[in-house]
């Protein structure tokens, strides 16, 4: 009788937690903070992000950078970045699924990737399309459709891989006085290291 009732008790909690199982829903987390390191086209980055969920899979990132050039001879540029990004992790499920990691938003996402910088150049020759010479300084905004794969490692280290296309809305001073507004097409990839703290 009593291995009956052990039988009977062990089948009852498997059932529950089967269901608990079948339950459970991929979501994204609700807060994290990292401090990152990252390399953009031309421009290395040490930066504070944060991101806040929003809804299930959607996630808005924050990010404060200061940003500099580096292995470039012909140009020396400095500046500041802040970027707004709302991500769609559109494969959490998937990889729920199949065993792999989603915490701490550990997938692939969609994003419109947006950012305003401000950065002076002591010397360029690459960018004389959008009016820029020596000494100049600028104020950019950026906007781009992004895809992008985050993965998280032993829960506090990050690796975030992205690249889009999109728009840049340019104005350059001289001296303190608006010099020139432009108007292009901006292509970025990134490739940032991140610690959760």
């Amino acid at each position: 009788m009593k291995k009956v009732l052990t039988v009977v008790a062990t089948l009852f909690l498997l059932s529950f937690s089967s269901m608990a199982q079948s339950d459970t829903v991929a979501m994204v987390t609700r807060h994290v903070n990292h401090v990152m390191i990252g390399y953009t086209g031309i421009l290395f980055q040490i930066g504070l992000q944060s991101e806040f969920k929003i809804a299930k899979r959607w996630t808005l990132m924050t990010q404060a950078a200061y940003e500099h050039t580096i292995f470039i001879k012909s140009m020396n540029m400095k500046g500041y970045q802040m970027m707004l990004e709302p991500r769609f992790y559109y494969n959490l499920e998937k990889r729920m699924r199949t065993g792999r990691n989603i915490g701490y938003n550990s997938g692939n996402y969609f994003s419109l990737r947006t950012e305003a910088r401000y950065a002076q150049f002591e010397f360029i020759t690459m960018m004389k399309d959008f009016g820029l010479a020596n000494d100049d300084h600028f104020y950019a905004i950026t906007a781009m459709p992004t895809w992008g794969m985050k993965r998280v490692y032993r829960e506090r280290w990050g690796l975030d891989v992205s690249g889009g296309l999109g728009a840049i809305w340019l104005t350059t001073f001289e001296e303190d006085t608006v010099d020139d507004y432009s108007v292009g097409l901006w292509f970025h990839t990134t490739v940032a290291l991140s610690y959760r703290f």
